[in-house]
């Protein structure tokens, strides 16, 4: 509402495209996450995504209880009844710990090798010195 002298309010009103905040959204993701906006009164109901606006979108355009509860960081967005949620993709993080896991065990190995061999080489000069 806006009041211009305090007797008569009114509404100020604004449209725009979804379409260019589903663009932004889309350059704003991370691979793992996908951005969208949801209303803040009722946070399952999603408003626009990268894909598009509500009507626009390929999955159900209520968020499931699980999908709620994976959600770990999100912003109100002031003045307006509008929520950004970061939903992450649980499929997505697995693969990528696993990726870390497999270096991590590559990268262990290696270094085991590393010191056997060191310890080898270091033995076989003791004993060429006495």
């Amino acid at each position: 509402p806006l009041y211009t002298n305090q007797q008569n309010p009114r509404i100020f009103f604004i449209s725009f495209y979804l379409d260019e905040i589903s663009d932004i959204l889309k350059t704003h993701e991370l691979p793992g996450q996908e951005l969208m906006l949801v209303r803040a009164s009722d946070t399952s109901l999603i408003e626009v995504t990268s894909q598009g606006a509500r009507d626009k979108i390929k999955r159900n355009f209520k968020l499931n209880d699980e999908e709620k509860r994976s959600i770990k960081v999100y912003e109100n967005i002031a003045d307006t009844d509008w929520r950004i949620v970061s939903l992450p993709d649980i499929s997505y993080q697995k693969k990528y710990l696993k990726g870390l896991w497999t270096e991590a065990i590559i990268i262990l190995a290696i270094v085991t090798i590393a010191l056997i061999l060191l310890i080898l080489i270091l033995g076989r000069k003791s004993e060429n010195c006495d």
